[in-house]
């Protein structure tokens, strides 16, 4: 309702164009707390949620008719102190029609109802299709073999010889344990070692490292195989080193 008071309408015809805005949080909605006396609110709330029960993701957009009401009182004594403007919080009912002149227009009123989820059907497609890996594989192993001019060993006081750095890595499809067998020469040692992988740079590593050492010279070799795929086992070429000696014990080998 639009109200105006009588020494603001000049005497006579009057005519007047008016652009003006309302707060939607003052429209009554029904809730817990009762019903509301103007169905606007609740009309336009219902019609929301025919389309959003639907496909709550998609916003919907209509128009609302609304009814709006202006009301002159020509009479020399007036209710209402000055102009009622919507921002004054005053009870509606009594007020409606209370002019001796009123006139009442239609107008359509853009809604637009907000989704309640967001991309809602993308989450329910990643969460229905999850990624499934399968069984654990190891797309390749990889085994080196290193040795370092500080890294040796004293087997007794006057002998020193040289380490290996033994490092060894596999790829795997998934995040897990894997067992890897590792074969040692000389001695014909098979040992199996239970890793985990984890993601790194977007691969699934393993790692294993170990360092050998020896007490006479000897030419070192060793050579790695996954286990966890029994009919096709990913493994790794021979590597093999030469390990030197120096001193009394070594046999005057140098490095």
């Amino acid at each position: 309702m639009i109200w105006y008071r009588k020494n603001s309408i000049p005497d006579g015809d009057w005519n007047f164009n008016s652009n003006f805005q309302f707060r939607t949080d003052r429209i009554p909605l029904t809730n817990e707390n009762g019903i509301a006396p103007f169905n606007e609110g609740p009309n336009i709330i219902n019609r929301c949620n025919e389309h959003l029960e639907a496909d709550p993701s998609q916003s919907f957009t209509f128009n609302h008719t609304m009814t709006f009401t202006i009301s002159f009182n020509t009479h020399d004594d007036h209710s209402l102190p000055g102009f009622i403007g919507a921002e004054d919080a005053i009870e509606l009912e009594g007020f409606v029609h209370i002019g001796d002149f009123n006139r009442q227009r239609t107008v359509d009123i853009p809604v637009e109802c907000a989704p309640r989820v967001q991309n809602h059907k993308k989450k329910t497609i990643t969460s229905d299709l999850a990624y499934d890996p399968g069984e654990m594989r190891v797309n390749d192993i990889r085994l080196s073999l290193t040795t370092y001019s500080n890294l040796y060993s004293r087997p007794n006081p006057g002998t020193i010889c040289k380490s290996v750095h033994l490092r060894l890595t596999a790829q795997t499809n998934q995040a897990g344990p894997v067992t890897i067998e590792l074969f040692k020469f000389p001695g014909h040692q098979s040992q199996k070692h239970t890793l985990i992988a984890q993601h790194v740079n977007g691969n699934f590593l393993a790692k294993y490292e170990e360092v050998i050492e020896v007490n006479t010279p000897t030419n070192f070799a060793a050579l790695a195989r996954e286990v966890t795929n029994e009919a096709f086992p990913a493994e790794t070429p021979w590597e093999n080193i030469l390990l030197t000696c120096t001193g009394a014990g070594g046999e005057g080998l140098t490095f």
